[in-house]
C-alpha cells in the first residue's frame, strides 16, 4: 500500500511538471503592471487562455492580483517561464498552481 502511494504521488508530481498548461497566480504592487506581465507572456509565444483579476492579493492589499492560465511552447519549462516574470518589476509574489 505504502509503494503503491509513494508511485502514484511520483508520477502525479512527474505529469505536473511535464504538463504544457500552466495555471500562475501573480501580485503586482499597481494596476499598470499588468500590461507588461502580459507583453511578456506574449513574448515568450504562451498562449493565454484564460486571465482573472482580483482587486487585491494576499501580499499587497492595494495591488491587483492576477490569475493566469496559459499554454506553454514546447521547447520552455515552466521554471523558466516562473523566473523570467519573477524578475520583472512590479511583481511582488508569483506561484504555480
Amino acid at each position: 500500500m505504502f509503494f503503491a502511494m509513494a508511485l502514484l504521488h511520483n508520477l502525479d508530481n512527474f505529469v505536473i511538471s511535464s504538463s504544457k498548461k500552466v495555471n500562475l497566480y501573480l501580485e503586482l504592487e499597481k494596476t499598470s503592471d499588468m500590461n507588461m506581465i502580459i507583453k511578456e507572456l506574449k513574448e515568450s509565444h504562451v498562449d493565454i487562455s484564460d486571465l482573472e483579476i482580483k482587486k487585491a492579493g494576499l501580499v499587497n492589499d492595494k495591488g491587483p492580483a492576477l490569475l493566469i492560465n496559459f499554454n506553454l511552447p514546447k521547447k520552455q519549462s515552466r521554471s523558466e517561464t516562473l523566473d523570467k516574470l519573477t524578475t520583472l518589476d512590479g511583481v511582488l509574489f508569483a506561484e504555480i498552481l
